[in-house]
């Protein structure tokens, strides 16, 4: 791609955003519309990220000149600020969209990702263009199964699966091979980002471009991604594990007496709760609710035994909001009320 930037700091923060972007990389970088120009035909980029108020040549005016030679090619303004007359010409160049100042790397990244699939939807060789809303309904779907599948906390049902979609791929045609492997790919790397916090550099240094590969090429590209993905997952899973649940039992200490869910607790220990729940299981042998109430409970037994409190404060300092449901939890584990388990315990206060 092309960024076309005057001011140098500016410039310089956007290719450096862009260096995140496994599908992309700056070939050249120009101050004004004119240079553009020049580097346009000198390195013949596939996108150009262009602000609108240069000197010598405006966004505008540049983009009107490239069209002349470059009807299709992608562009993104640039622009501190919008306004009609700027968005109205722009449209009427075909500016592919917009980014606004100040920009962040998650903007950045966003708007690359759209056209990195535009132009991939150019480039594919099926019979007929890449049905994109197709291929995000895979990758949610995808999605779905391997966040159930890292839920069990099983790396070899994570392995099973990846291994059933490649056996799988190997049995379509080259041009639904595309897609499908796209919608894989996307799906592998949003789950590592969004359930185990893999950043860019990590398992997405593996990303390639499938537009002029060979089917037998893309296979060992996804074959070799899906298998970076189950070792991270180990790696993660080993890394989360035990101090997870040492952290978890220890908010529970702190918190009991308050309104202590499993967000909460996953929130705290930065793990999906999902996870949390199936890993707390099998770390202490009880469930995350079953531990809460027992602790719960062993505070309630305490003040049943030494105080005068009511049956009503004690719910609540024990971290039940209704007294009834209290009583219920409490008459599971002691097979008899509050009451009952006060008086036998010898405290005969009211």
């Amino acid at each position: 791609m092309l960024i076309v930037e005057d001011q140098p700091n500016f410039r310089k923060g956007l290719i450096q955003m862009v260096g995140h972007s496994p599908e992309w990389k700056v070939a050249g970088d120009a101050s004004n519309g004119q240079d553009a120009l020049l580097l346009l035909e000198r390195f013949k980029p596939d996108l150009v990220l262009t602000d609108i108020n240069m000197p010598v040549m405006n966004g505008i005016d540049f983009i009107s000149h490239l069209r002349g030679n470059h009807p299709d090619l992608l562009v993104v303004i640039l622009t501190g600020y919008r306004n009609f007359e700027h968005a109205q010409a722009a449209v009427k160049l075909g500016v592919f969209d917009f980014l606004t100042k100040p920009c962040t790397d998650q903007d950045v990244s966003q708007v690359l990702g759209k056209a990195y699939l535009k132009l991939k939807e150019r480039r594919s060789k099926e019979e007929g263009p890449i049905d994109l809303s197709v291929v995000e309904k895979g990758v949610s779907d995808l999605e779905a199964h391997f966040v159930s599948a890292i839920s069990t906390g099983e790396a070899s049902i994570l392995k099973d699966l990846l291994e059933q979609r490649i056996t799988q791929l190997k049995t379509f045609s080259y041009g639904k091979l595309q897609r499908e492997a796209l919608a894989l790919a996307v799906a592998v790397q949003r789950t590592a980002r969004n359930y185990l916090n893999i950043e860019e550099g990590g398992l997405y240094q593996n990303t390639v471009d499938m537009a002029d590969l060979t089917a037998e090429k893309i296979l060992v590209w996804i074959d070799e991604l899906c298998d970076g993905f189950v070792q991270w997952f180990i790696k993660w899973q080993s890394s989360k594990s035990g101090n997870a649940v040492d952290k978890a039992i220890q908010y529970i200490e702190e918190h009991y007496d308050q309104d202590c869910r499993l967000t909460d607790v996953a929130a705290y220990v930065q793990m999906n709760p999902s996870y949390l729940s199936v890993l707390f299981k099998k770390e202490t042998g009880e469930s995350f609710k079953s531990y809460l109430n027992r602790k719960r409970m062993d505070k309630a037994a305490i003040l049943l035994r030494n105080t005068d409190m009511k049956i009503s404060e004690i719910a609540g300092a024990a971290g039940f909001g209704e007294p009834n449901y209290f009583t219920h939890v409490f008459r599971q584990q002691y097979r008899m009320s509050p009451k009952e388990f006060r008086h036998q315990a010898g405290n005969t206060s009211c």
